[in-house]
């Protein structure tokens, strides 16, 4: 584990999990000191929870209160210690109403739109905006920090890779690029994701946006008026893409042809998929 202070109210965890490559870490966040709060209590190998359990231990004797656990959504790497540390701090959990219904274990408050308080080292207040951001996960949450200029955005981006939009999971291409366009209208300038280092927050946003509509792009032109399978597809649409990571980004394809589907853009002929030529509007 390795803890980093992104400035005086708001800690980086790097914490190791068993996630996708080519992330082997998982970013929770301390935000706040005298009322403060944990987001992505996530590690589930022992040697890594017993380090996060001694640096929360050892701030404790400086003057850090932990109100709460909180969850960006239910994936295994971001979720891997908050039943653990519940019991041994004592803490509460807090997610997403389509988060909790995903997880084996209890939620005890289901987060809305509602700001949340912490606060600081001087007793000062410190707000924080919960703000639904469905697309990769159904539950998924950023959380927004005004007084830090810094969005906490969980799995919407990452700085080590593109993310995954998987329709089996609850993921939904149309909310996703959704949630990232409503993440830019915030002019945040920073952004901190739960894989790799934070980063200004317009450019990396905009890249994403950019990436996704490139792959449209890619997704249409190897479609046709033929119907043709997914593995066919995938080979056209993601030619640019390592064959290991394949069985990847055949979620995130057929998360691009169900939202073109949508859109009245392509037909489904069972297992295959033809363009209509119809074109948007």
């Amino acid at each position: 584990m390795r803890a980093e202070p992104m400035s005086e109210e708001l800690w980086r965890l790097a914490l190791r999990t068993e996630t996708l490559p080519p992330a082997d870490h998982t970013n929770g966040f301390v935000l706040g000191w005298q009322r403060a709060l944990l987001v992505e209590p996530a590690p589930t190998d022992p040697t890594e929870r017993a380090e996060l359990l001694g640096w929360l231990q050892a701030q404790r004797r400086r003057g850090l209160r932990l109100q709460a656990l909180l969850l960006t959504h239910h994936h295994p790497d971001h979720v891997g210690a908050a039943e653990w540390l519940r019991a041994r701090l004592g803490l509460p959990i807090w997610a997403h109403r389509a988060t909790a219904e995903r997880l084996p274990f209890t939620v005890d408050r289901l987060l809305e739109e509602t700001p949340l308080l912490a606060r600081g080292a001087r007793g000062e207040p410190l707000e924080v905006l919960p703000l639904w951001t469905p697309g990769h996960a159904p539950g998924h949450l950023a959380f927004w920090l005004p007084w830090a200029g810094t969005v906490l955005a969980g799995d919407m981006v990452s700085t080590e890779s593109t993310i995954v939009v998987d329709p089996e999971d609850g993921g939904d291409m149309a909310a996703y690029r959704a949630s990232l366009r409503r993440l830019a209208s915030l002019g945040a300038e920073r952004i901190a994701p739960a894989h790799g280092p934070p980063a200004p927050a317009a450019p990396l946003l905009e890249r994403f946006l950019a990436h996704r509509e490139a792959r449209e792009r890619r997704v249409l032109a190897a479609l046709s008026p033929v119907p043709r399978s997914e593995e066919d597809l995938l080979g056209r649409a993601y030619a640019d893409t390592p064959r290991a990571l394949w069985p990847l980004a055949r979620r995130s394809l057929r998360a691009h042809l169900l939202e073109l589907l949508g859109r009245g853009l392509v037909v489904r002929e069972g297992e295959r998929w033809r363009r209509t030529g119809l074109e948007d509007g």
